[in-house]
């Protein structure tokens, strides 16, 4: 369930950049066929624009522009992804009696009151106790 839980803001962040990415090609595609449509209405104007040099470096650009926000939108969500997915020691100590129980979890799993362990425990911390997470110490 907890995975679930996680999974979730990570298809949201997905599906707003794809949805970026349909509105840009939108824009573009209604572009083109505007330009289509100028084209074969005015024959003139299409005669004089093959004899013109086309600046082209607006479109290249943009294209690029579209090309870097996907790749570091991608780049962002994998370290994001193996980030929530890297094994940290929780330590549960109790304030009252200073005694300290260490656990294994997956960075992803720990929240503010609870956390899942490796072998699939839910460890709910009470009122006097507190979390702390260790530095991590590997991936599985």
């Amino acid at each position: 369930m907890v995975g679930v839980i996680l999974f979730r803001p990570m298809i949201t962040k997905i599906l707003f950049t794809l949805g970026v990415i349909g509105i840009a090609w939108l824009v573009i595609r209604q572009r083109s066929r505007r330009a289509e449509v100028a084209a074969t209405e005015q024959p003139k104007r299409v005669a004089a624009q093959q004899h013109k040099v086309v600046n082209r470096t607006p479109r290249l650009a943009a294209y690029g522009l579209i090309v870097f926000m996907i790749l570091a939108s991608g780049v962002f969500l994998y370290l994001q992804w193996r980030d929530e997915f890297r094994i940290v020691t929780v330590r549960v100590i109790n304030s009252q009696t200073g005694d300290t129980v260490s656990y294994e979890a997956r960075k992803g799993d720990v929240e503010a009151r609870e956390f899942v362990t490796l072998d699939g425990r839910t460890v709910n911390v009470a009122a006097v106790e507190r979390i702390e997470t260790g530095a991590e110490s590997r991936v599985e």
